[in-house]
């Protein structure tokens, strides 16, 4: 099958993908505004198409997190990927409906996604939730605004490097790759 993407892309998102797009691993340090995201969401469309992903977990800050669900897989994953989403909510893990969607999404037979916050990746719920679907399905990890895991030493990093391990293919992303100061 042929991956046909849903929206249009400029001449460096075409060019990117079509350089990146089966590598297991890459960091993409695109400006603010370029077009990570539909990098990325592309990616992962062409990845499942091939049979080579059939899970999408995203970890990005709190708030940005449910846009990937809300705006960014509607608006530019192609209708022929079926997939289904959740939004991790710490808060709501005890909740009847909450637990039955995760398991839906965890048992789903075309792409799950995941969009977490880093803050519930420290969390008992978040992470083992997190784990049992990085060690169930073929999975790829992207990890949005990564400078949230440029510090080596804290538990944060530490825990989604380890994570990271168990995903088939691994994006980072950030548009801001050097750090305003030593």
């Amino acid at each position: 099958m042929t991956y046909q993407m849903k929206t249009q892309p400029f001449t460096h998102q075409r060019e990117g993908w079509e350089r990146t797009r089966d590598l297991p691993a890459y960091a993409v340090l695109w400006e603010q505004g370029t077009g990570k995201t539909k990098l990325t969401i592309d990616t992962a469309g062409h990845l499942y198409d091939s049979g080579k992903i059939d899970c999408l977990i995203v970890v990005a800050p709190k708030g940005v997190h449910r846009n990937w669900i809300s705006d960014e897989l509607p608006k530019h994953m192609p209708d022929s990927v079926p997939w289904k989403g959740i939004v991790w909510q710490s808060q709501k893990t005890g909740n009847i409906s909450f637990r039955a969607l995760a398991k839906e999404v965890m048992n789903f037979s075309g792409l799950a996604v995941l969009a977490m916050n880093y803050e519930a990746t420290l969390t008992d719920d978040g992470d083992k939730f997190l784990s049992r679907l990085l060690q169930a399905r073929k999975t790829m990890l992207v990890l949005d605004e990564s400078a949230y895991i440029k510090n080596p030493g804290t538990k944060r990093t530490k825990r989604l490097i380890a994570r990271g391990k168990y995903a088939k293919v691994r994006r980072i992303l950030t548009g801001t790759p050097v750090a305003n100061s030593p």
